[in-house]
């Protein structure tokens, strides 16, 4: 019975509620007392050029959203203020951007209409704080991001770290997102498997190849483009020698011991028609958009302060405008009562996410470092359909009620295009018990 409960909660898969309606506030950062981020370039105290040190971190602490600022900062730090770049992206994804400006809409329950796959379903250009839906056009802006055909990490490390600062535990993986549906590649709204009548938008496959307690545990996720059809995930588990189906109520408990939810990776990785959204305004941060910093395994060093976690380790930051939204769980027994998400306003990626528990205290942080495809020498150029984009390159999470944290990093992903042969493979459910 204790092997079926631990089993129960390795994996979840998500709930589709209905309605994702957004309401902007009218005065945006003025009626969000807990915002703490500068709300516009008025109120940024640096410049390019600029070393920021344990002796003048003050001026940038209204640059770093506050759950993250006390793991960020330490005696020893170092941020280099770069100046604030244009990233260009792939010009057939933004060409797809404007033949969707005339089309797409939103629809009852927050789902894409008149979508037809590939390029900003809202051009960047057009977000108005007075639309009411003005939160949910930004949350399908990053849902629709740029990311190819989709992601390979070979080898992901994962140190843990308590709150006392000690590392007391490491985990590395094996991850790789196809997306089936919705890509440039000339398949549109297409699924990627030619007669795939599922309506796929993309699969998940991660497996844990250590510590030897978790070792083998592996995971198939299905997400649908069906704003009704909840996801699906099956693992298979190693103590108990089969795979599992999981079920959908699990989608929002912790993942191995990790502070992740299947929910939270890349920041957020909620399915839009399960939450409400909700805009708080426009604000500036600090992000490492372009790092100079690649981690595990170009380097094996253990970079990020006492903390286990901050980025403040002589990499490049930029002063980076942000949307920030909320995405208010409609489960009545998700762990978040809110989860706040600072998504750059040029590419749609996340550079933080904050969470509140169902008493409304904070919880839990995440932060994300990248780096630009077109300048990334660990991307193998003449593979990648990933041209112009970016990519995330360390993911961190915190748990601030009991400080236990950890850290992912990934310096050699692949974008390389998938096969329809090796995605049906791949992601084949009846693979999981071979172990691979």
């Amino acid at each position: 019975m204790m092997q079926s409960n631990h089993a129960a909660r390795l994996v979840r898969s998500a709930v589709c509620v209905v309605v994702t309606l957004a309401l902007a506030p009218v005065s945006l950062f003025a009626q969000a007392a807990d915002h703490r981020v500068a709300a516009s370039d008025s109120d940024v105290k640096v410049k390019p050029g600029d070393l920021i040190t344990s002796a003048n971190k003050d001026t940038i602490q209204n640059l770093i959203p506050p759950m993250y600022w006390p793991y960020f900062a330490y005696d020893g730090m170092q941020v280099k203020i770069a100046p604030t770049r244009h990233y260009e992206l792939d010009k057939t994804y933004m060409d797809l951007t404007e033949k969707n400006a005339a089309q797409v809409k939103i629809g009852p329950r927050g789902e894409l209409v008149g979508y037809a796959g590939g390029g900003f379903p809202f051009p960047p250009g057009s977000l108005d704080a007075s639309d009411p839906l003005v939160g949910v056009k930004v949350a399908w802006n990053y849902n629709c991001r740029w990311m190819g055909s989709g992601m390979t990490l070979p080898t992901m490390r994962i140190p843990f770290y308590d709150k006392n600062n000690t590392r007391f535990r490491e985990m590395t993986a094996y991850y790789r997102r196809t997306y089936f549906s919705d890509r440039v590649d000339d398949l549109g709204r297409q699924t990627l498997v030619a007669g795939d009548t599922s309506d796929v938008e993309w699969k998940e496959y991660f497996v844990i190849w250590s510590p030897f307690d978790v070792k083998d545990t592996e995971y198939v996720i299905v997400r649908y483009n069906n704003p009704e059809r909840m996801d699906e995930a099956w693992a298979y588990l190693p103590t108990l020698r089969r795979v599992r189906k999981v079920p959908a109520s699990q989608r929002s408990d912790s993942l191995l011991g990790l502070e992740h939810t299947l929910d939270d990776f890349y920041g957020s990785n909620a399915k839009i028609s399960t939450m409400d959204w909700k805009y708080i305004g426009e604000g500036r941060v600090l992000a490492v958009v372009n790092t100079k910093k690649y981690p595990f395994p170009v380097t094996q060093e253990y970079t990020h302060g006492p903390s286990g976690v901050s980025l403040a380790n002589g990499d490049e930051f930029e002063v980076r405008r942000v949307h920030v939204i909320e995405r208010i769980p409609r489960d009545p027994n998700h762990p978040y009562s809110r989860q706040r998400m600072y998504i750059d306003a040029e590419t749609f990626f996340i550079f933080y996410s904050e969470t509140w528990d169902r008493k409304g205290d904070p919880y839990k942080f995440w932060t994300l470092a990248h780096s630009y495809t077109a300048e990334d020498p660990y991307i193998d150029q003449g593979k990648a359909s990933l041209k112009k984009s970016l990519v995330e390159k360390i993911l961190i999470v915190g748990n601030v009620q009991t400080g236990k944290r950890q850290t992912m990093e990934w310096g050699n992903s692949n974008y390389d295009l998938v096969s329809s042969d090796h995605a049906q493979k791949e992601f084949a459910v009846s693979r999981l018990k071979e172990g691979r």
